[in-house]
């Protein structure tokens, strides 16, 4: 007879899903779900291992809100979906006054909205973490690497002025106003 599962074991469970398998069929990528007992929070982590079982795990990031794990067609980036803070200081090269102006104002103001979906890529032949491929104000749905590589194409909303009006009034909770036509 099997014994029953102590409720604290139940955080030692991760569960698999949204794998990728490199170009070349040698890796995989892949999210796993995994729970933290102390906070009682939820966390995605990606994963890459070898295609063959050769070595265990590893991975490469632990970000709550992760996704769409997409190997580049030569297998050295992977790109995925996440909503992460823009790391100013990895910024390469000078600045222009202006926009480190604009920076400056920004982190004392607390920085703008919540982060939204965007899509970064590892660089696993050189390393490091994740950069940002995108900035869209509203984020992205969706991405796949172009053939070359080179591009990526992306589902994003890209609403016209009435539209960001609307979009405006619903993130700070206000009154949306309807107009109504009837056809009759």
């Amino acid at each position: 007879m099997a014994e029953a599962i102590q409720t604290e074991q139940l955080y030692d469970i991760s569960t698999i899903f949204q794998l990728s398998v490199s170009p070349d069929g040698t890796r995989i990528a892949f999210l796993a779900i995994e729970y933290e007992q102390g906070a009682d929070e939820r966390h995605t982590s990606i994963f890459t291992v070898p295609a063959d079982g050769s070595e265990p795990p590893f991975r490469l990031t632990r970000a709550s809100d992760a996704s769409a794990p997409r190997w580049s067609p030569d297998g050295s980036m992977l790109g995925f979906l996440a909503k992460r803070d823009e790391d100013i200081d990895r910024r390469i090269g000078l600045q222009d006054a202006d926009d480190a102006e604009e920076d400056d104002e920004e982190a004392a103001n607390g920085g703008d909205d919540e982060a939204k979906m965007q899509v970064w890529a590892f660089d696993l032949e050189r390393g490091g973490d994740a950069i940002q491929l995108t900035d869209r104000e509203h984020g992205v749905r969706e991405f796949d690497w172009a053939p070359d590589g080179e591009r990526i194409v992306i589902t994003a909303r890209d609403p016209t002025e009435e539209q960001e009006d609307y979009l405006e009034q619903r993130e700070e909770d206000g009154p949306i106003e309807i107009e109504h036509c009837s056809t009759r």
